[in-house]
């Protein structure tokens, strides 16, 4: 798979922008925590190619960048409510109250990562109109608040 050059019996297999992609996809949709890069004094730092300094690197770090929550992204944080003493609150009502009917058809809201509605322990993985079903490690559920596994005292679901 990818681009190669070969004379007689001599061969050579490189990576170009696409493939780069093609493999940033499949780190992301097996949930590694990342890629190794054998060489980047190989990517055109130079521009000899025309696509910009660096392409590889580029493309590689902007494709996994686009997949995960960003560093800087504060969760919300709770506010503290002072209950007024002459307001009641009323009991939840139908409307209100979330439906814990589950069904096996998930549909992607978007790309990202999201929960598993029927199962604390799961999560989806949405991506180029692809649908990946994934498990937490054993002990971890999902933290919507960072999009990914966490501790079952983070979970939010």
């Amino acid at each position: 798979m990818g681009p190669y050059a070969y004379k007689q019996s001599q061969w050579v297999g490189y990576d170009d922008p696409e493939m780069v992609a093609r493999k940033a996809d499949f780190i992301w949709q097996r949930g590694l925590a990342g890629g190794m890069v054998w060489a980047l004094d190989l990517d055109d730092f130079n521009n000899m190619c025309g696509n910009g300094n660096y392409p590889l690197m580029k493309r590689l770090s902007s494709e996994l960048a686009s997949q995960t929550p960003s560093s800087t992204t504060t969760p919300p944080q709770p506010t503290a409510a002072t209950p007024s003493p002459t307001a009641a609150t009323p009991p939840p009502t139908a409307a209100t109250t979330p439906s814990t009917t589950c069904t096996n058809q998930f549909v992607c809201p978007g790309r990202g990562r999201w929960s598993d509605p029927c199962d604390c322990s799961k999560f989806y993985i949405c991506r180029r109109n692809k649908t990946s079903h994934r498990n937490c490690r054993s002990g971890l559920l999902w933290n919507d608040n960072i999009k990914d596994c966490d501790g079952p005292v983070n979970a939010t679901c």
